[in-house]
């Protein structure tokens, strides 16, 4: 394995680590703070990180022009979809969150083969068997998760996939740091919305709580938590082929259960923990065939 290859692994997985300790920070908020508030912070500073890279390496324009639809979907889902997970964050263990949040690829293969007209090997219909098996154990009646987070984590996951396969799409008409700054901005913007909403309508996760002088601290700590994160993450993509780091996106399940425990969650019990580990699997297994394929690739290229 190259370097390059080890050091994106590395980076990786401190996107992850990093991206755990910002749910878990928005997990202490949640009793002091609404939802939407966490969201909104989140959403600032990320979009500001962003801007940022812009002064050190300028925008670059593709010649393919269009590609606004495809942007305006995942922005719109992705925003959603960040409001769900933060909710589930909130009020289930950070474990059982997380592993809703990282069943995104179980519905972004489905998404894909209809409306990317990209086939579906028997190995990812597999895994997408295995995945869905795992929700199920998840969402049994001895997991006492309720309904309505089992319906959110669905739907997050859901809107996530929708947002990623989006993303494949605009790839083709935008430059990646646009891509997740448009991302950033919009879903400030539908944060910002919902507060203001929150102003007029007694909506509990909209409304808009008085922060106290530490917890400002928190805030900023979950700002920066989530801007290591997503530098770390875009780092390792750029350092390794996506198949071979792509794997690595499930420690975050580990992360969120080991903080989630250390926060005052319960152990999950034997049928959420088989289907997390269920959940895992199938991703793996989703990934596994271009984790091969960039291994292989790579490895030749070394030989030359």
């Amino acid at each position: 394995m190259k370097n390059h290859d080890s050091l994106g692994i590395l980076s990786m997985l401190l996107a992850c680590l990093f991206f755990s300790l910002m749910n878990a920070f928005i997990k202490i908020l949640s009793e002091d703070i609404s939802i939407i508030q966490s969201m909104f912070f989140r959403s600032v500073l990320m979009s500001a990180f962003i801007f940022s890279l812009f002064a050190f390496s300028p925008l670059k324009r593709t010649h393919t022009q269009g590609g606004y639809l495809p942007l305006f979907i995942r922005t719109c889902f992705g925003g959603v979809s960040m409001l769900l997970t933060f909710y589930n964050i909130a009020t289930i263990p950070l474990g059982i969150a997380s592993t809703f949040a990282q069943t995104t690829p179980l519905y972004a293969v489905f998404l894909a083969h209809f409306f990317l007209k990209e086939s579906l090997s028997p190995l990812t219909l597999l895994a997408t068997v295995i995945g869905f098996l795992g929700i199920l154990l998840i969402s049994s009646p001895s997991s006492d998760i309720p309904l309505l987070n089992i319906i959110v984590g669905i739907l997050s996951g859901l809107g996530a996939g929708v947002a990623l396969v989006s993303v494949r799409e605009c790839k083709k008409y935008f430059e990646e740091r646009l891509i997740i700054l448009a991302f950033g901005v919009v879903a400030s913007i539908l944060s910002l919305g919902c507060l203001i909403l929150g102003a007029f309508y007694p909506i509990e996760i909209f409304a808009w709580k008085p922060i106290e002088g530490n917890m400002w601290w928190v805030v900023l700590i979950m700002g920066v938590c989530g801007t290591l994160g997503q530098y770390f993450m875009t780092k390792a993509f750029i350092l390794a082929p996506a198949g071979i780091v792509s794997p690595i996106d499930y420690t975050k399940i580990l992360f969120s259960l080991i903080f989630g425990i250390y926060l005052g969650d319960h152990l999950p019990n034997l049928e959420s923990l088989m289907g997390m580990i269920l959940v895992v699997v199938s991703g793996v297994m989703i990934a596994l065939p271009i984790f091969i394929k960039d291994y292989r690739k790579n490895a030749k290229a070394s030989k030359r």
